[in-house]
């Protein structure tokens, strides 16, 4: 009896510390648990007004793509003039008056540039999915069970 409550004791010990080292690599927070240090490399280092940055680019991008003359229409039109002009199909009701290349370097300038927005805003999102907090301690955490 004595030995299965030393060991038991022991387990305890060994819980407890344990338990006590992974809370120092992770932290509890009411938004989940995270890693102690990338937290604290954030608090000093990441200025959360990125995030809003962020909405307005998702919003100019959105209202380029989405209004009635946006970039689909445009690419639209870039297909009747192509399909005209490739395939010979004089029933298309492609827009004249314009070169066809002009129209494909502006639409390819433009999607270019969101893209660049785009992985911007995945970069700095991507400092808070760092956040993630130590699997590893978690998971010797269980084996010792």
């Amino acid at each position: 009896m004595i030995n299965r409550l030393m060991v038991y004791q022991q387990v305890f010990v060994a819980m407890s510390k344990k338990n006590h080292e992974m809370s120092k690599k992770n932290h509890e927070t009411i938004y989940g648990t995270v890693s102690s240090k990338k937290l604290d490399e954030l608090q000093q280092n990441f200025d959360t007004t990125q995030i809003l940055a962020a909405v307005d680019t998702i919003d100019e991008i959105r209202s380029r793509i989405c209004e009635p003359d946006g970039i689909r229409l445009e690419l639209l039109n870039l297909h009747s003039m192509a399909h005209t002009m490739i395939n010979g199909d004089s029933t298309m009701n492609a827009p004249t008056g314009t070169c066809i290349w002009e129209v494909a370097q502006e639409l390819d300038l433009e999607i270019a540039d969101f893209a660049t927005k785009l992985d911007e805003i995945a970069a700095m999102l991507g400092k808070l999915g760092e956040l993630t907090p130590d699997e590893e301690d978690e998971d010797d955490f269980d084996s010792d069970e």
